[in-house]
């Protein structure tokens, strides 16, 4: 269980988390919305221990995180494009899985067919090679809880559709903490929704996208 207590996050005595609690089960696909500037990159950043609280408390399965050595093995985060190292292939980004890593890794290039570009050295990506080379990363290594933060950028109908039914298949035994400003993803992978506001977080078990549209038009002052 992912449990989060009060905690608060500022950048030079600005809040961007305030007093945000919530808890999630072991298993499922918990989304997290909310506008640009809300906090949902540093809330994740938080949970998997690479940004430090200014106060609160997160546990995973009772054990408190206080830094990334509190997640290892317990926490994969899919980043952004900078991990990625440029005169290397896809292939080459590999070499440091175990067996049973590679053996997972190889199941998904398979399943995003991206065996067409892995032996090209990453300057040359889109960035949807891109996002797909970080995915497969991320699931590789086979860790409990799996964040997904803005993962479906850049990716064609083809692939956001091997993405949604992947962690579909994931979320069976996994956590799966996932955002997104595509409303429909969020709405079809969604377990619980988690909306992100100004600092403060409301969760929902369950919202269809029409509802989950009005209320996030509501919450950041938008027409419909």
């Amino acid at each position: 269980m992912l449990e989060v207590e009060n905690i608060q996050k500022k950048y030079k005595d600005i809040p961007i988390l305030n007093n945000v609690s919530f808890s999630l089960p072991t298993t499922g696909v918990a989304s997290f919305v909310g506008p640009n500037g809300a906090g949902k990159t540093t809330l994740l950043g938080c949970i998997s221990g690479m940004i430090p609280l200014n106060s609160g408390t997160i546990k995973i399965n009772d054990v408190e995180v206080k830094s990334q050595k509190d997640t290892y093995q317990q926490i994969s985060f899919f980043s952004n494009e900078s991990i990625l190292i440029d005169e290397l292939t896809g292939t080459e980004h590999m070499i440091l899985l175990n067996p049973t890593q590679l053996k997972i890794a190889e199941h998904y290039v398979g399943l995003f067919g991206a065996h067409s570009f892995f032996k090209k050295k990453v300057k040359k990506y889109s960035l949807g090679m891109k996002q797909i080379l970080i995915i497969i990363l991320t699931i590789s290594l086979d860790t409990k809880i799996l964040i997904f933060d803005e993962a479906m950028n850049g990716l064609d109908p083809k692939n956001r559709q091997a993405m949604i039914k992947t962690i579909q298949e994931l979320k069976k035994d996994k956590l799966i903490l996932f955002s997104s400003h595509i409303l429909h993803d969020v709405v079809e992978l969604s377990d619980q929704i988690l909306f992100l506001n100004q600092g403060i977080i409301e969760q929902f078990d369950t919202i269809d996208e029409l509802n989950l549209t009005e209320l996030y038009m509501k919450k950041v002052g938008g027409i419909i």
